[in-house]
């Protein structure tokens, strides 16, 4: 049975707003007041309505987007636009880089002038705008952070198995005082997913988790990792070992240990996640520390053949694409202090 065609008479009654409204907040969205504008993307997004017809003329133009703090300079997304840049240039399509602010109201230019063939997003982007991007009707890959609930191609390393393997790791070298430094809020997706495989690993070795065990620090500002570790170093059972979210947390929180005079791994052990090479500020007084590699690269190039695959085939389901991981054991890491 052919499915009807949804029209922008549908989304209005849906919405509950007049045609003009609907228009606007497509066409102009500065116009419409924020609550209302997302209220109709979210119903262009649930009955299918595309408000721009994908074109195909082939500009050989691809679209990186990220949060202008995310812009990759980055520690980890700066690698991953290596391989972006690579596999674009590999494959003959030039890379328009745009930064997109959370108050950002309207698309990027390259976007809304039209000589975009794909989008790729590097990290997260406010739900809304993903919807906005939806509207547009061109092929869009997510890389390194998911939106729950949007069907939409999405690259990203497999957290979930990388922190139960790091996890693991701890546990068999006698640790049951394993505490999680995160990189944001827990119902963020990327730190779901790696908690998630923390707290298997902890469940499965029979270690319960005290809820102070697990504290927020930031992937940007990783100045708030110094105040992570001290909330767990004052603890009244503070933990043998910390299980960072990222290479560069772990850093910051293993620097913090050493001015603190605790030696790492004799007093502490501490593990990373994505491998990245250390910093030439740190690299010279600190041991390589135990981590997960990521091949980050390589996420930015698969990222750039999925969204390639999507520009050839634009009604492909869309799906997660896991890339795998692997624990690097080194020298952060030792048996508890007897």
């Amino acid at each position: 049975m052919k499915r009807k065609k949804v029209l922008i008479e549908d989304i209005a009654k849906e919405a509950g707003v007049s045609l003009a409204t609907v228009s606007q907040a497509l066409n102009h969205p500065r116009e419409v007041n924020r609550k209302t504008r997302q209220k109709i993307l979210e119903i262009c997004t649930e009955l299918g309505y595309a408000h721009k017809k994908a074109s195909t003329k082939r500009h050989l133009n691809l679209a990186v987007l990220a949060l202008d703090r995310y812009i990759p300079f980055t520690d980890f997304y700066g690698r991953v636009s290596v391989g972006v840049l690579e596999e674009a240039q590999k494959q003959g399509f030039n890379v328009i880089l745009e930064p997109f602010t959370k108050e950002q109201e309207e698309l990027p230019r390259a976007i809304s002038k039209n000589i975009i063939d794909g989008i790729l997003v590097l990290g997260p982007l406010p739900r809304e705008h993903i919807l906005m991007l939806k509207q547009r009707n061109l092929p869009l890959v997510l890389c390194g952070h998911p939106v729950p609930g949007l069907e939409t191609h999405t690259v990203m390393p497999d957290g979930r198995a990388g922190m139960y393997e790091a996890t693991k790791h701890l546990i068999s070298l006698g640790h049951k005082k394993i505490a999680f430094i995160s990189g944001g809020p827990i119902f963020d997706p990327v730190v779901a997913d790696r908690l998630e495989g923390y707290r298997f690993a902890m469940f499965e070795a029979g270690l319960e988790i005290p809820k102070e065990y697990i504290v927020q620090a930031d992937f940007i500002r990783y100045e708030a990792s110094c105040s992570a570790v001290d909330k767990l170093l004052a603890l009244n059972d503070p933990p043998t070992a910390l299980l960072c979210i990222s290479d560069p947390i772990a850093y910051i929180a293993y620097d913090r240990l050493i001015k603190k005079g605790i030696k790492v791994p004799k007093d502490i052990s501490i593990m990373g996640f994505d491998d990245l090479p250390s910093t030439f500020y740190v690299a010279p007084y600190l041991p390589e520390i135990s981590t997960v590699h990521v091949d980050v690269e390589n996420l930015g190039r698969t990222a750039v053949k999925v969204l390639l695959d999507v520009i050839e085939n634009p009604s492909a389901i869309a799906y997660r694409h896991t890339l795998p991981v692997q624990l690097v054991e080194r020298k952060s890491t030792a048996g508890p202090k007897k």
